[in-house]
């Protein structure tokens, strides 16, 4: 066929070496079939060199897709900076409730007990961190008896409102702390509750600094009136204020709040998020300085004062409506807010009794202070 058999030789050891170019342009230009039956024919379909090239672009092709883009990955990154999460990603901060006339739909209808039987009794998930078996589910059969003997002790053994007026003077530092105790939680309650809309109200937190807010406003207000309801409004909070205050300090800090960092906080980034949380401006106030703002306004400006048997019951009835609040109406809706007291737990009860011990330890633990005369030793500072 060649006259020079050199350059027969040469042709065709430079068509075996581009084999691989002439068979990938032609594939340009055939029809799909034509190049499925020549790429199963040709032996360079199958060399090394194709397939390494093959295996890059694929590579480089998936890198490309996986990338996420920058602004994506900033938005991301600065949601999850923002305040502890829960184990199914959502911010606690982003809480939104349900719409109020959904929920007044499902509590007229006995059955099912969820409302919104979908979330798993995780309301919008963000109670996924709570175990599966505290929020779906029977409740323990003492957790009922306990709730049926409580409220009828409320309404049988309810003993006689007789509470002594602890109003005080003019321009007083009673008075004047008052005034500046009443600012304070209204600024507070402000921060929350612009940020985060009605939620927090739900959270026995926030009742009882609202109730330690009202306690200081109608303290205030006493020494401009004579009325005689708002002097026994003022002074039939008294107790409840301070007991509110003491159950909010001592069992989120000593309890719940090392329970969820330890056991709920699984990594940590979330650990470290939910010390950030916790140690804001208005969470220091809410879970810290109540305590010392109910003892002043409650104890040592009126340090002669003994609570009542009066003073005991108002603050137990306060406990039973948010109780009702908290197992009638936030379980049903998947609210968790303190997993240690779920009733569907077997030491529900003793949970419960615990708090009761709370209340009735305050009680007689601050009367005992008052008849020793501690308290008017300490109060003296305060009475100018």
């Amino acid at each position: 066929m060649f006259n020079n058999p050199g350059k027969e030789k040469r042709i065709i050891k430079n068509i075996k070496s581009e084999g691989p170019t002439i068979a990938s342009h032609s594939s340009l230009t055939m029809p799909a079939t034509t190049r499925s039956r020549r790429s199963s024919q040709s032996p360079s379909a199958s060399s090394p060199s194709v397939s390494r090239s093959r295996s890059r672009s694929r590579s480089r092709s998936r890198s490309v897709k996986s990338a996420p883009s920058p602004s994506k990955s900033k938005a991301k990154k600065k949601t999850s900076d923002e305040g502890p999460t829960t184990s199914g990603g959502h911010r606690i901060d982003d809480f939104k409730p349900p719409a109020v006339k959904d929920i007044v739909k499902g509590l007229l209808k006995p059955s099912p007990w969820l409302i919104f039987p979908s979330d798993s009794g995780s309301l919008c998930g963000f109670f996924d961190f709570v175990p599966l078996h505290l929020r779906v589910g029977p409740w323990f059969f003492l957790a009922p008896v306990f709730l049926l003997a409580y409220a009828l002790s409320i309404f049988y053994l309810k003993p006689p409102l007789n509470l002594p007026d602890t109003s005080p003077v003019l321009y007083t530092f009673p008075h004047l702390f008052s005034g500046v105790a009443a600012l304070n939680g209204l600024h507070v309650l402000h921060l929350i509750l612009s940020k985060a809309g009605p939620a927090p109200l739900c959270t026995f937190t926030i009742w009882s600094w609202t109730i330690l807010t009202t306690r200081s406003i109608l303290t205030f207000l006493t020494p401009y009136t004579s009325s005689p309801s708002l002097h026994l409004l003022s002074s039939s909070l008294r107790f409840p204020s301070l007991v509110a205050a003491t159950v909010t300090f001592f069992i989120w800090n000593l309890l719940l709040a090392p329970i969820f960092y330890t056991f709920f906080m699984k990594d940590p980034s979330s650990k470290k998020k939910f010390l950030t949380w916790n140690t804001q401006y208005h969470m220091i106030h809410i879970h810290a300085l109540n305590y010392p703002i109910a003892m002043v306004t409650c104890v040592l400006t009126c340090s002669n004062v003994k609570f009542t048997e009066g003073d005991l019951w108002i603050s137990l009835f306060v406990l039973f409506l948010y109780s009702c609040l908290y197992l009638l109406i936030l379980d049903r809706i998947g609210v968790h807010l303190y997993p240690v007291f779920s009733p569907r737990s077997k030491f529900s009860v003793l949970g419960w009794c615990a708090v009761f011990g709370l209340y009735y330890g305050t009680f007689k633990g601050w009367n005992y202070f008052i008849e020793s005369g501690v308290t008017s030793r300490v109060g003296s500072f305060f009475k100018w």
